[in-house]
């Protein structure tokens, strides 16, 4: 019988940048489950120490980020961000219409979802709205600098 790996062995199995989270079945075979570090960061809920020292690390690099603002405003965005914003655009078109014109926060929230769930089954109608809205999110983007 060969010797099973130590929790050692499989933890160093994930990238750099990656964390083990359990093990998960693969090709019949249980293998380690390695997740982004970042994304189980986002899902842990923060202590009041740890929203405390997060809001004095943002202060120390505020004018790192003010500045990279800045240099993100000045350039024009890509193709994909553009039809990420004609998406987003197209599918609050869907909503409003659908809710008869009603904003999201007048809305109870199951009427809020029902729609949601409404606007999800017209995926191809947004999708050929968003198509067509397309150059004019671009052309705004472009007066925007």
């Amino acid at each position: 019988m060969a010797d099973p790996l130590s929790f050692k062995e499989f933890t160093e199995a994930c990238w750099q940048g990656y964390t083990q989270k359990g093990m998960k079945p693969k090709n019949g075979k249980m293998v380690p489950n390695c997740v982004p570090e970042e994304d189980q960061q986002q899902n842990e809920v923060l202590s009041m120490q740890g929203r405390r020292a997060l809001s004095r690390a943002m202060k120390r690099r505020k004018n790192q980020l003010a500045l990279a603002r800045r240099r993100n405003r000045q350039k024009s965005a890509q193709n994909p961000r553009l039809q990420n914003r004609a998406k987003r655009q197209a599918r609050n078109q869907l909503f409003k219409r659908l809710s008869g014109g009603k904003k999201r926060s007048q809305l109870s929230p199951s009427r809020r979802a029902g729609l949601e769930k409404k606007v999800q089954t017209f995926a191809g109608r947004m999708q050929a709205i968003a198509r067509k809205i397309l150059p004019d999110v671009r052309n705004a983007d472009r007066k925007r600098k």
